[in-house]
């Protein structure tokens, strides 16, 4: 071993070396040596260099694993078919997912032991919230949780996320689950050629005997059945009502299994996988000159929008709103759901280009030159959304589309805060920015949970006792959580309020279908039927 690789003194820029042609140090954020024009940016990307991780080793199917993708194959059937599966099904599937990736083995590190529970702890809000936009989130944030207590399992390192690792690794995510599928049938024929030599061993013949028996009591019992059926009502109930195998159903329970086994025979195979996958090249690299002119293209547009911004402040917008037929008031009110999505491909666009810009001194001058501007414009149009929310809100009153609206317009600007910092030079050679960003997300989504929205909802439309209630009520903007909320907190409202507002509410109740088996679950759920027909009455 060299000594470079043995983690010693590096040769000079510049000479290569036996360790530089057969151990290349190419990574996702650095082009092709070939692309390197002139030995300045050959230094500077030398010295940004990161050692690629090791090549993936896929272990074999283990006999083990079977047992655990059969297990998720049960419970993802059992969960998925219990619509809506926000509900106790729900928490087990993400459980019994949970559990199998644990009893692997593979989950060695304190940081993927983490992520395993932050997946049971979301997947635990499945069966205590019901507000839908609240239980898709929950949803996704297991899945994430789960692929990346998977990858991460065996120590590669979380806090060095780069974005074309991530999808070098979605594809390894996909071809690595039907690899192990397709090994289940051959560990399956292994195992059963090894109790065949077995028992053919030890046992003379043993399993050739027990199909032979089970050929000849199968007739036999079926006659005799039928005979007792015919002699006894009660014993031949047991039987009755039997049409015959729905193809349908059976289609159904075959696809949900099919996708249970898959899933869990991916994260087994990501999870024993050694090493990391080799990133992918980019499809399209950019130097500095293309990214300036995409940044300042941006810039100057959003600078136009921060001037209308201006002119309506200081009252110089009367004529462009009178074109538009629109008062103040309206004007304030719309737009908002438009301006976040701004931002939000704003921030989306700022990862793409430093994924794609080829890494350099004079790269990093222009990205920082011309990327904290578009930062800071952009936090300005999240502002003017958050303010056009607040504004709808106190106007109309909160629903769960516009509370949810204003927490991701907070989030988006804590974001470009943060990219603010990466940008300006803060650990550099280190990708942190993706799983900051993605742990702030999952904080948020956490708060939010315990907080229960819908309640927060709620009491906000009793509080201003007003009749934009009854229009959210009639709509049906409130799940269990909501609904247990107003039956509960019903006496603060104005009887002329409340008159109007109990019927669409108890409406809305019975056209629920409130399941109390134990896997249908749900405490929201619960609450509303302890609640809602005390105020409904018969």
């Amino acid at each position: 071993m060299s000594d470079q690789a043995a983690g010693g003194d590096e040769p000079p820029i510049g000479e290569p070396t036996t360790a530089d042609v057969s151990a290349p140090t190419s990574t996702a954020d650095l082009p092709p040596p070939s692309r390197w024009p002139d030995p300045e940016t050959r230094q500077a990307a030398a010295a940004e260099r990161i050692d690629p991780p090791p090549p993936r080793i896929p272990t074999s199917l283990r006999p083990a694993w079977v047992a655990a993708a059969v297990a998720a194959a049960v419970a993802v059937d059992v969960g998925l078919r219990r619509a809506p599966w926000n509900n106790v099904a729900g928490t087990t599937m993400v459980t019994v997912v949970a559990a199998g990736l644990l009893a692997s083995g593979f989950i060695r590190t304190g940081t993927s032991r983490v992520m395993l529970a932050g997946s049971v702890f979301f997947g635990l809000f499945l069966s205590i919230r019901t507000e839908p936009r609240l239980s898709v989130f929950n949803a996704l944030a297991t899945l994430a949780l789960l692929v990346l207590a998977a990858v991460h399992g065996q120590g590669r390192p979380f806090w060095d996320l780069r974005p074309l690792r991530v999808l070098s690794d979605g594809g390894a995510l996909a071809m690595e689950g039907f690899g192990g599928l397709v090994e289940v049938p051959a560990e399956a024929a292994a195992r059963y050629r090894v109790i065949k030599e077995r028992s053919e061993v030890h046992g003379n013949g043993t399993l050739q005997a027990v199909m032979r028996g089970l050929m000849i009591a199968a007739p036999l019992v079926l006659v005799l059945g039928l005979l007792l059926a015919s002699a006894d009502a009660v014993f031949q109930s047991f039987f009755t009502g039997f049409s015959g195998p729905d193809l349908g159903v059976i289609a159904g329970h075959v696809f949900l299994a099919a996708v249970g086994a898959y899933t869990m025979m991916v994260l087994l195979r990501l999870a024993a996988t050694q090493g990391g996958t080799d990133p992918i090249q980019r499809a399209l690299s950019l130097g500095h000159i293309e990214a300036g002119v995409v940044l300042g293209a941006v810039n100057l547009l959003f600078a136009a929008f921060a001037v209308a911004q201006l002119m309506t402040v200081l009252g110089g917008a009367e004529d462009a709103l009178e074109r538009a037929g629109l008062d103040p008031k309206q004007f304030a009110r719309q737009g908002f759901f438009q301006l976040l999505w701004v931002a939000g491909i704003t921030l989306v666009l700022l990862m793409a280009l430093h994924a794609a810009t080829v890494e350099n001194e004079t790269s990093r001058k222009v990205n920082r030159l011309l990327s904290l501007p578009t930062i800071a414009l952009t936090l300005l149009i999240v502002t003017v959304a958050f303010t056009r929310i607040a504004y709808y809100i106190d106007d109309n009153g909160m629903t769960p589309l516009r509370f949810y609206s204003a927490i991701f317009s907070l989030w988006v600007g804590l974001a470009f805060l943060i990219t603010a910092i990466r940008i300006w030079g803060v650990r550099l050679r280190q990708a942190w920015l993706l799983p900051v960003l993605l742990m702030t997300g999952l904080a948020t989504l956490a708060g939010l949970n315990l907080a229960n929205p819908e309640r927060i909802i709620a009491i906000d439309n009793i509080e201003r006792d007003h009749d934009p209630l009854y229009y959210h009520v009639l709509e049906g903007q409130f799940s269990g959580d909501g609904q247990a909320v107003l039956a509960t907190e019903f006496d603060r409202l104005s009887p002329g309020l409340a008159d109007q507002v109990r019927q669409p509410l108890c409406n809305q109740y019975r056209g629920t279908d409130y399941d109390d088996r134990l896997l249908n679950f749900n405490l929201g759920k619960w609450r509303a039927e302890q609640s809602v027909p005390d105020l409904c009455g018969s």
